[in-house]
C-alpha cells in the first residue's frame, strides 16, 4: 500500500542566524513551525484554528479544563 501524497505534509527548512525553522504545510497552508535554536530546546508554533495566529505550544497548557454551567439565574 502506498501513502496518499496529499496527506503527507510539505516541510521547508530554513536557517536564519543560529535558528533553524521547519515549516509544515498541508495543501499549501502553513499550520506549524518547529523552531530549533542553536542553544536551548526546540519549540513549536502552531495555528490550531487555521486563522494565521500562531501560538507557542510549550507555553500553553496541554489540558483543557471543562467549563460547565452548574446553575444560572
Amino acid at each position: 500500500t502506498q501513502a496518499d501524497p496529499n496527506l503527507e505534509p510539505e516541510v521547508t527548512i530554513t536557517t536564519r542566524g543560529d535558528v533553524t525553522y521547519q515549516e509544515y504545510r498541508a495543501n499549501g497552508k502553513l499550520y506549524m513551525v518547529k523552531v530549533t535554536p542553536k542553544q536551548g530546546k526546540p519549540y513549536y508554533l502552531i495555528d490550531k484554528e487555521g486563522s494565521g495566529q500562531f501560538r507557542r505550544s510549550d507555553i500553553e497548557p496541554t489540558i483543557s479544563v471543562p467549563n460547565w454551567v452548574i446553575k444560572s439565574w
